[in-house]
């Protein structure tokens, strides 16, 4: 009887022509498969549906595995693993970075009271902590919590939220002038502001929306070229999604900005519709252009701690020093010019840091890319 095999890290999966699943390790067979198959899926980055059989389980992850990747394709899925385990891995409530912060508006939402005042108090917080600047439009706020509070109730938001990735905005939630400016001009759309509503509300539900919601960011319009060059994305295709740079960031249609990045998502996760690492696929997606693009404008906020942030600076030979250029040019510079271990040196999460700039340099042209892969357990 036939029986295919396929490897993975120290792992080898052996299906036979009757369709039965054996899971090897280091060459003994595996007494428990479904446990064995469940490690190699958590490894790849690949959930496994509770309604699986071990046929179906074993079937799927072949599948997953044996698909084509490009070299560029790996090299940022380890790079999304890396970023997805620091995720989920702080704790530190001492130290604020963007993974504490995440943490704090989520607790805004985990509120039980749905109303206009729990939704305006959302909204609030993460117009603070993200400076998407909407209080400067009088009455924005609350003309957006009645916007969504006009959805339904908090279940019927998030199915609404949801349908924007297949759908149009027909309810006209990121288009609309939201509040009035102080000579009572309209005031402004509030697509970011929306958009990073959006993500929280689909976020207490990851296991119903494994997708999740995009955020409508700067650093990710400004990387998204950079990542389709470096994943070889076809011209023709990406000039149908490519966003301009110039284009207003507060004036977007959501739709296509979310179809743009679906080109990414399912280029880079093949179709697949599962969570990746317990994180939903545009949550990753986002962390890793945000992470990117923080790097790539040479400004580290938010992904240091302030005694990390010190010394990094004083490693780059920019600690007290006076500067007639915009800062973070300066430092830009410095990392594009001096060796990633140099600038690293001391820091708390030293290994992490490095590899998220030893990724930037790669995905911008600074660094050859790899001639040999693996899958993700390199």
């Amino acid at each position: 009887m036939a029986t295919t095999t396929t490897k993975y890290g120290n792992y080898t999966i052996a299906i036979e022509e009757s369709g039965t699943v054996k899971v090897s390790l280091n060459g003994s067979e595996c007494i428990n498969t479904k446990a064995a198959l469940r490690d190699i899926a958590e490894k790849a980055g690949l959930t496994i549906d509770e309604k699986w059989n071990t046929r179906q389980a074993g079937k799927k992850i072949v599948e997953w595995i044996n698909l084509p990747y490009s070299d560029m394709s790996t090299e940022i899925l380890k790079t999304m693993k890396l970023i997805a385990e620091d995720i989920i891995e702080e704790n530190s409530e001492n130290v604020f970075t963007y993974n504490q912060q995440r943490a704090m508006i989520n607790r805004i939402f985990q509120i039980e009271k749905y109303d206009i005042a729990s939704i305006m108090l959302r909204l609030t917080v993460i117009d603070s902590l993200y400076s998407t600047n909407a209080a400067y439009s009088y009455f924005s706020i609350e003309e957006m919590a009645h916007k969504i509070y006009a959805l339904g109730n908090e279940e019927q938001a998030k199915k609404y939220f949801n349908s924007l990735i297949t759908q149009n905005d027909s309810e006209n939630l990121f288009n609309e002038k939201y509040g009035i400016r102080k000579n009572l001009e309209e005031g402004s759309k509030q697509a970011s502001l929306m958009s990073k509503y959006a993500y929280y509300q689909l976020l207490q539900d990851t296991k119903k929306y494994p997708l999740g919601f995009p955020i409508y960011d700067s650093l990710a319009i400004k990387m998204y070229p950079i990542v389709c060059n470096a994943l070889n994305i076809k011209s023709s295709s990406k000039n149908k999604i490519t966003i301009p740079a110039d284009k207003d960031i507060d004036t977007p249609n959501i739709c296509d900005y979310i179809n743009a990045l679906d080109i990414i998502r399912k280029e880079l996760f093949r179709q697949d519709t599962h969570l990746f690492y317990n994180l939903q696929q545009f949550d990753i997606l986002d962390a890793y252009l945000w992470r990117m693009g923080k790097i790539d404008e040479g400004n580290f906020s938010l992904l240091l701690s302030k005694d990390d942030y010190e010394k990094f600076v004083t490693n780059l030979g920019l600690g007290h020093s006076k500067y007639n250029n915009d800062f973070n040019a300066l430092v830009q510079k410095e990392i594009k010019n001096r060796s990633t271990n140099e600038i690293v040196t001391g820091l708390s999460n030293s290994e992490y840091i490095s590899a998220l700039i030893e990724h930037w340099k790669l995905i911008t042209g600074l660094k050859n890319s790899p001639q040999t892969i693996s899958i993700l357990l390199t």
